[in-house]
């Protein structure tokens, strides 16, 4: 007696309706992570963070995708270009959030949301932020900060950080040229090119400062530009108690506007 003929798992796969295919490909694509910019410098340690958890290590040109957790260790900074060109560098021990980068170049329109989870960072609008400021928005746990077209950087000042600086933690910046918006659980501050800040982390208030808070990553080269837009201030002032001028923390300076010259541990930035 013949035995029944048993089909394969793959010649029933292979026998789905076409329709069926398509629909767990189109499915599979629709998760696939979509690349928003790509790494330009890397130094020492730096890593990211997919949506599904995933580690990989962040080298000169590789990608970075939307919702990626982007990490620098001790050692570590981080120079990205994104899409509409804008520019991200993160400092030694920060992590960042791109929770919301999309960018459509037919239509020069694009959404930017980020989240600073730690450390500190340097943003230069792209496309986006000049053609549609309001469409992006930088997050903390401090504050949250809308832009007008700008070059700003700002740090997140834990609990040893305040202990260092002998202040509350915080959210300390400066803005380089055009302004932002910083929004704090109890009230709101216009800052612009040549000012500082520092939002308080346990009662809000918002301070402008006439010079940068001490915490605040030091490049020469960005406060020049800075001090020669300086405007009016509240006549307050961060300074480190204890603490030299050569204890202050290096790093943020390492994004290069002008698209070289910048060399790091993992090779030189071409930035293109």
């Amino acid at each position: 007696m013949a035995k029944p003929f048993a089909i394969s798992p793959s010649f029933r796969l292979l026998s789905l309706p076409l329709f069926v295919v398509a629909a767990c490909l189109s499915a599979n694509l629709a998760h696939a992570a979509e690349t928003v910019g790509q790494v330009l410098l890397s130094v020492g340690q730096t890593q990211a963070t997919d949506a599904s958890g995933a580690v990989r290590p962040l080298a000169r040109r590789a990608p970075v995708q939307d919702d990626d957790v982007l990490q620098t260790g001790a050692d570590g900074r981080l120079d990205i270009r994104m899409q509409d060109d804008g520019r991200l560098a993160l400092q030694a021990n920060s992590s960042l959030r791109l929770v919301d980068y999309q960018w459509q170049p037919q239509q020069r329109d694009g959404q930017v949301t980020l989240e600073l989870i730690k450390g500190g960072m340097r943003s230069l609008s792209g496309q986006i932020g000049s053609a549609h400021p309001e469409h992006y928005q930088l997050n903390s746990r401090v504050a949250s900060i809308g832009i007008r077209g700008t070059d700003f950087q700002v740090f997140l000042c834990d609990a040893q950080c305040g202990q260092q600086y002998a202040t509350q933690p915080g959210l300390a910046g400066g803005v380089s040229s055009g302004s932002i918006v910083i929004t704090s659980p109890t009230e709101q501050r216009v800052v612009r090119a040549g000012q500082f800040f520092y939002v308080d982390g346990q009662n809000g208030v918002i301070t402008i400062l006439d010079r940068a808070p001490a915490m605040l990553p030091q490049d020469s080269g960005w406060y020049a530009a800075a001090a020669a837009a300086k405007g009016p201030s509240d006549g307050a002032s961060l300074t480190p108690l204890g603490v030299s001028g050569a204890a202050i923390i290096m790093g943020i300076g390492i994004m290069a506007i002008d698209g070289g010259g910048s060399t790091g541990t993992t090779g030189t930035s071409s930035g293109r």
